[in-house]
């Protein structure tokens, strides 16, 4: 079994938690089981809670462990992620359960950065970024308390008297007009963010005829697929054979022209895409396979070229 990768490959197989450990090329990232670390034990990325939830390290180390942060959280945005410190992360991996120590750290790490964003609203001398900031307190404790409420427990008393000093009537009048300009921020970013796919589907299409492009592929929303020699690679850095690929790609067609769905998770015979596997098949041909979602069209494109449909 293959267990050396470069790091997004690395990323991608680590998520698929179908072997018990790898590493990058580099050896700069590594996983053993459910937790995949950067340089070392002493800073886990990311590690599996439940086959569908996944712990991610919210710390900053480094620029090149950030890119490592960011590799592993593409490969589980299919997943339920819960972004919590390395200190929760550690405590975690120590109990084995959501413990005592585990909500501890948990309520801690976030009293500590709600503070954080509070002393510096304290600072402000303009009224909208110290609701701001007043904002990002709020939203630490919110995204803890999902935390708790998602393992079905009480946050500590000390969390829960903090959450009552920040959620007085006065500082919601604040934080109300700061939502409001929020919103219009908001829209104006969707706009910006429409045209910026736009732009990275073109680097994509650059991408899969190996041309010259400008934008990291990695990053767009639709999955593109280009051949390069024995193997398939998608422009979110996995790969596998093209051997695989001639037989999956006939079974999608199939459940196509059948308009019938393939689902893994309701018992149908997995099927293998090198390391990986699909995880559904939509009637209409869209695939599911890990963090990938690959439309139909897409995959007719490179099963075509392959020569798999006529």
């Amino acid at each position: 079994m293959k267990k050396v990768f470069d790091n997004r490959q690395c990323a991608h197989i680590w998520a698929q938690q179908n072997q018990e450990e790898g590493r990058s090329n580099n050896g700069n990232m590594f996983f053993h089981g459910p937790t995949i670390y950067s340089y070392g034990y002493h800073f886990p990325i990311a590690s599996f809670v439940t086959p569908d939830t996944v712990f991610i390290n919210s710390d900053r180390y480094s620029v090149s462990t950030g890119k490592q942060q960011g590799y592993v959280a593409y490969a589980v945005n299919h997943k339920q992620r819960l972004y919590v410190t390395t200190r929760v992360m550690k405590a975690f991996a120590d109990e084995k359960e959501f413990g005592k120590a585990t909500q501890k750290a948990l309520s801690d790490s976030a009293i500590i950065e709600a503070k954080i964003h509070i002393e510096k609203a304290a600072k402000r001398k303009a009224r909208k970024f110290a609701a701001n900031d007043l904002l990002s307190a709020q939203g630490v404790i919110e995204r803890t308390e999902h935390i708790f409420t998602f393992f079905d427990a009480q946050p500590p008393r000390e969390f829960r008297d903090f959450k009552k000093s920040i959620t007085s009537d006065d500082v919601q009048v604040v934080i109300a007009a700061e939502k409001s300009r929020l919103d219009k921020e908001e829209k104006a970013r969707l706009k910006r963010e429409k045209a910026a796919q736009e732009k990275l589907n073109q680097s994509c299409i650059l991408w899969t005829q190996f041309k010259e492009h400008d934008m990291p592929v990695h990053q767009a929303k639709k999955v593109f697929m280009r051949i390069n020699g024995n193997e398939i690679e998608t422009s979110k850095g996995a790969k596998f054979p093209v051997t695989h690929a001639k037989k999956a790609f006939t079974a999608i067609r199939a459940y196509k022209e059948n308009n019938a769905l393939f689902d893994v998770g309701r018992g149908n015979k997995s099927i293998k895409l090198g390391h990986f596997t699909i995880d559904k098949i939509h009637p209409n041909g869209d695939v599911i396979a890990g963090c990938h979602f690959v439309e139909w069209d897409e995959i007719e494109r490179i099963a075509t070229i392959l020569k798999i449909y006529p």
